[in-house]
């Protein structure tokens, strides 16, 4: 494009340009228009601006979470207590498989093919009992603020 027999050259706004002509536009201090021959620029360049800022603010707000931001260290626990609760489950699952698996190759042979069915799922409802026991328990120490390694008592 042309502008007095030069060639016009694009302009580059810095982040804290950009700021300045979103709240100039926002606040109605000035119009898309107005603001973009203040800053050189053309008006798509002004809308993009604001269709930026608003992705950013919404983003920004759906990413929050209402209350107190936990401290670094607090996260760290956290995601560390549900790292080990996903282990826990794990290690209980395998420890099931290992079971059926030694409780099987250790019987005679006719227990090994004939019972297996009704081994396995009679080991296998046992284990979820005994999984589901220690879930309410911890759940239960959760609602009455009792953490790991303490005593109701202190």
């Amino acid at each position: 494009m042309m502008e007095n027999g030069k060639p016009r050259t694009r302009r580059q706004l810095s982040p804290q340009e950009k700021w300045e002509v979103f709240l100039e536009v926002c606040s109605q201090q000035l119009s898309q228009a107005d603001a973009a021959r203040k800053w050189g620029v053309d008006v798509s360049t002004v809308i993009r601006i604001r269709q930026l800022a608003k992705d950013a603010a919404l983003a920004a707000f759906a990413a929050s979470k209402p209350g107190r931001m936990p401290s670094p260290e607090q996260a760290e626990l956290e995601a560390a207590l549900q790292e080990n609760d996903r282990l826990s489950e794990a290690l209980k699952e395998l420890a099931v498989e290992l079971t059926l698996h030694r409780g099987l190759s250790d019987a005679p042979g006719y227990l090994q093919w004939s019972w297996f069915p009704l081994l396995r799922v009679g080991l296998v409802v046992a284990a979820l009992r005994i999984i589901r026991a220690d879930r309410e328990t911890r759940s239960r120490h959760r609602w009455v603020g009792i953490g790991r390694g303490q005593s109701r008592s202190g």
